[in-house]
């Protein structure tokens, strides 16, 4: 269990974005889902060796975090040498695996692995920078799936989840302002830059270009052509509504800051994510 906890088992969830090409793209082949599946456990694998590294560096300002704290890490329940080694191994068997994927795929891991060490060595220090990095990431994992069956994903796609990783980025900014006070700066040095009315104007408008990227997908034409409807505009309001709920959230509920768990945890927006799928198949196959 404190493995699991140290490599953040239940992030792994993220990473099931590399799906999102193989359902976009209507492969439902065999081999593309196991393509699709081995490059989901290379990426999951590096991700977690970026944690270890990141709760490493940090592992000092953890322990003043309310939630942080109680890390393996941060509470002493796991030596950081033991953790160090735990991390290369990962390294090694997501590059392993790497190996048997397609080369382009490969090359992504490795961006995200790198900007990963960048982030936890500095860039998660600058105001802006530390959520645009982390939104880049989900990208990534978009691109990264793309690359694993060779599809080109649309461009308004990779727009909507750049926007909607921006919006919940500013939203967890703020859940650890407010949360952590005083504390802030001693915690992330960033913070201290994230006044509320300023985390209060980009949640806002993230919120806004997320929602106008998913339309734009929907009724552009190559989304027609693809999928031979111009009827997936009516699965805007799903998406909408999941936007909605989430500044119901942040502004009236107590959250852990942690955006993953909420997700998992949420019944309206579980309940959300399967009414979209429901519609947007349904949409596309009748």
């Amino acid at each position: 269990m404190l493995w699991l906890r140290l490599i953040r088992l239940q992030q792994w969830a993220k990473n099931f974005l590399l799906f999102a090409p193989l359902l976009f793209a209507l492969q439902f082949s065999i081999n593309g889902w196991l393509t699709v599946s081995l490059g989901f456990v290379a990426f999951s694998l590096l991700a977690s060796a970026a944690y270890i590294m990141n709760d490493l560096i940090d592992v000092a300002a953890d322990r003043i975090h309310p939630m942080k704290r109680l890390r393996p890490l941060a509470s002493n329940q796991l030596s950081q040498t033991t953790a160090a080694i735990g991390a290369a191994l990962l390294l090694m068997m997501a590059l392993g695996i790497s190996v048997f994927l397609p080369w382009q795929f490969g090359v992504i891991l490795l961006s995200y692995g790198l900007m990963n060490v960048l982030y936890s060595c500095g860039l998660k220090k600058i105001v802006l920078i530390d959520v645009i990095i982390i939104s880049i990431g989900f990208v990534l994992r978009i691109l990264a799936g793309s690359a694993l069956i060779a599809v080109t994903t649309s461009h308004w796609i990779l727009l909507c989840t750049f926007f909607g990783s921006l919006f919940i980025g500013f939203a967890k900014r703020k859940h650890e302002v407010d949360s952590l006070a005083d504390h802030s700066k001693e915690h992330r040095n960033a913070l201290q830059y994230y006044s509320a009315g300023l985390l209060q104007q980009l949640i806002g408008i993230t919120a806004t270009l997320t929602i106008i990227s998913y339309s734009l997908y929907t009724i552009d034409e190559q989304t027609i052509d693809h999928f031979q409807t111009d009827k997936l505009y009516l699965t805007i309001i799903f998406v909408a509504f999941a936007i909605f709920h989430y500044f119901h959230i942040i502004y009236n509920q107590a959250t852990s800051g942690d955006p993953t768990k909420t997700f998992l945890s949420d019944k309206p927006l579980l309940i959300t994510l399967v009414l979209w799928l429901i519609s947007f198949f349904t949409i596309v196959f009748i």
